[in-house]
């Protein structure tokens, strides 16, 4: 397996487009969840509010900081296994690279409950930093089974990290989540070592500061305006910042109102323009 402080798999997180603005309490969350001995840390929001920059840019930090005694990083996203949901419901890929970065080394384990409890005592032992981006793909919906996780290696992993075990000592791993939705097998867990937090929409100011990233011109008002139309999703606003950028002359926000989709919006109620607001 991989030295422990050789970090693996930073390139598998997926972000598109570009700028990053605002996000100071939910990094400052992070820090908090890492130097205080959190175990597992769930973010999650819609698609697009922007989960994985926010991670993306935590780890940045963390690597700025020679990664603040972790063990070891590493990080699985399951958007990466493809978009069919039958390849993505599983967990055997990860475990299996999990399980040895972090040095396991006895016979391979088939039993998925013996797979999660034995990564949580690995993880939790070298204080490592375990990302699982994108777990949706391995959840129910929530109008089905109230959104419970499909995987049972996953729910054993998730709950020994939550429950800790006889004999540990400090110090714990942390275990950082994003998905769409919240875990609801640690929804009675939720303390001082499990912490599921909301990704909040932009606020004003920050959607205007990432039109400004992305070379938007025109009045702070009018910027902090569209924010509020867009209803802070980020990813909405990192598109419209884009188009300007790139299919206006002066990149002008209020050309905004020029755009086809939107001024077809405006006719049918703004359905288009809150459907692609809440994608």
């Amino acid at each position: 397996p991989p030295a422990p402080t050789a970090p693996h798999g930073l390139d598998t997180l997926r972000t598109y487009g570009e700028g990053f603005a605002g996000r100071k309490a939910e990094l400052a969350a992070l820090d908090q969840a890492w130097a205080e001995g959190v175990r597992i840390f769930v973010l999650h929001a819609q698609g697009g509010a922007g989960k994985t920059r926010v991670v993306v840019q935590w780890l940045n930090q963390m690597a700025a900081d020679a990664w603040r005694g972790a063990g070891g990083v590493f990080v699985h996203s399951f958007y990466s296994q493809g978009s069919d949901e039958r390849r993505n419901a599983s967990s055997e890929t990860f475990f299996e690279a999990a399980l040895a970065y972090f040095g396991h080394a006895g016979p391979a384990l088939t039993d998925p409950h013996e797979k999660g409890r034995t990564l949580a005592r690995l993880v939790a032992g070298k204080r490592g930093l375990l990302v699982l981006d994108g777990l949706e793909p391995l959840q129910h919906p929530p109008a089905f089974d109230q959104g419970r996780l499909k995987d049972p290696a996953l729910h054993a992993l998730l709950s020994a990290l939550a429950a800790g075990w006889v004999g540990e000592a400090e110090p714990h791993g942390l275990c950082l989540v994003t998905s769409r939705q919240p875990v609801v097998e640690l929804e009675r867990k939720a303390s001082r070592v499990v912490v599921q937090q909301p990704l909040d929409r932009l606020d004003p100011e920050a959607g205007a500061e990432l039109l400004r990233q992305l070379e938007v011109a025109g009045p702070e008002e009018e910027l902090r305006q569209a924010s509020v139309e867009l209803r802070g999703h980020a990813y909405t606003l990192m598109l419209l910042g884009s188009y300007l950028r790139d299919a206006t002359p002066d990149h002008e926000i209020r050309r905004r109102a020029e755009i086809p989709l939107l001024q077809e919006d405006a006719e049918h109620n703004h359905h288009a323009r809150h459907l692609f607001a809440a994608y």
